[in-house]
Order: C-alpha cells, then sequence, then structure tokens
C-alpha cells in the first residue's frame, strides 16, 4: 500500500472489496478507491478501475506504477476484463522491463496498447481454439481479437493468480483492505454507496 500511495485503508473482506470493486467499475470508471487482497497464494491483488493497463485515462500511470512494482518484487501484471463484452487487456513486467501490453476492444485493435511479442501463454490459447497463433504468419486478425477480447482472466490465472477464480484451495495471509488512491487526492473522494459484507 505504501509503494502505491494508497491511503485510508479499512479491513475488508473479500466479499465487500469485490463488491466495492464492482461498483467502481459501473456507471463510469471511478479511480479513487481500490481493494488490496490479502495474499493469495504468494500474490498481492489491487482491484478496481484505476489498475486497468487499457484504460486511456490511465494506461501510462498504470505502466509507471506496475514497472515500479517489478522492479521492487521482480513480476507485477495489470488486467482489465469488461465482462458484458467490454474488451480485455493485460501488461506484464518482469524486472522494470515491459514483456508485453496488449488491449483489445471491440472497436479498437489494441494497437494503441501493443508492446512486445504475443506471450507464449496467448499463442497456446488460439492452439486450444483452433485458430492460427497471434503473431504467426496467417493468423487472422478478427479470430484474435475476438478471442483477445475474453483472455485476460484466462491470462491472469496462467500467470500469477485470477480474481474471478478464487476458491478454498488458495493459500491466503492476511487481510485485505479497501483504500484510496493517490487519485483521490487530485480529484475528490469516489461516491458511496451500501455494500455486502
Amino acid at each position: 500500500m505504501e509503494v502505491l500511495d494508497l491511503f485510508e485503508a479499512r479491513p475488508a473482506t473479500f466479499e465487500l472489496g469485490l463488491n466495492v470493486g464492482v461498483h467502481d467499475s459501473h456507471d463510469g470508471a471511478e479511480y479513487g478507491r481500490v481493494y488490496v487482497t490479502p495474499e493469495v497464494d504468494g500474490w498481492t491483488l489491487v482491484l478496481g478501475p484505476w489498475c486497468n493497463p487499457v484504460d486511456p485515462e490511465r494506461a501510462e500511470d498504470v505502466l509507471r506504477v506496475v514497472t515500479g512494482l517489478s522492479r521492487r518484487y521482480g513480476r507485477a501484471q495489470a488486467y482489465y476484463f469488461g465482462e458484458q463484452g467490454g474488451g480485455a487487456g493485460w501488461l506484464v513486467v518482469q524486472e522494470g522491463t515491459v514483456v508485453r501490453r496488449f488491449g483489445s476492444y471491440w472497436d479498437d485493435d489494441g494497437a494503441r496498447y501493443t508492446v512486445g511479442e504475443p506471450l507464449p501463454e496467448e499463442r497456446a490459447a488460439c492452439v486450444e481454439e483452433g485458430i492460427t497463433p497471434v503473431g504467426d504468419p496467417g493468423a487472422d486478425d478478427e479470430e484474435w481479437a475476438d478471442l483477445a477480447a475474453y483472455l485476460s482472466p484466462q491470462l491472469a490465472d496462467q500467470l500469477g493468480v485470477s480474481p474471478l477464480d478464487l476458491d478454498p484451495q488458495n493459500t491466503v495471509r492476511g487481510i485485505g483492505a479497501v483504500a484510496l488512491t493517490p487519485y483521490a487526492r487530485e480529484h475528490g473522494r469516489p461516491h458511496t454507496g451500501a455494500y455486502a459484507i
């Protein structure tokens, strides 16, 4: 939380943290608050629109923050997934070097965010789907765009931990917290609501 300059952290259950994240993602992105999970299988997840690596308003700041985290911890990643056909995005950074950043939206080919070569996991997903792997000669851009729009949860799970696949088998250590982001310092506190605990 200190590295990300988060403040006013309050302990929160997974249910509460995820509920806040969903609320902040609907009706326009709310960048002023995140849920920081307890350690899950060796990873700490930070959930909320503030972390979106392919949001036009946040992409460069997320790139800076994730790169800094990777310098400190070795690997750091950021993901976006629009569950209702809103696209997907991912950023994978190793030791301060961007390995891959990609964004896929229905109305945008993601080219403005693309950095690095396709990940082996991206190529394997293409093979599993029965299409020519992205980056290979003859790969169909439309087929890749259709697949990529749903791929970030699978990549998160393969490369670390996906918040969509947590279950009692995951090893959890510590407690989570809902915290305000540096964005809230500049632009004011997020709107609040009633949340399930």
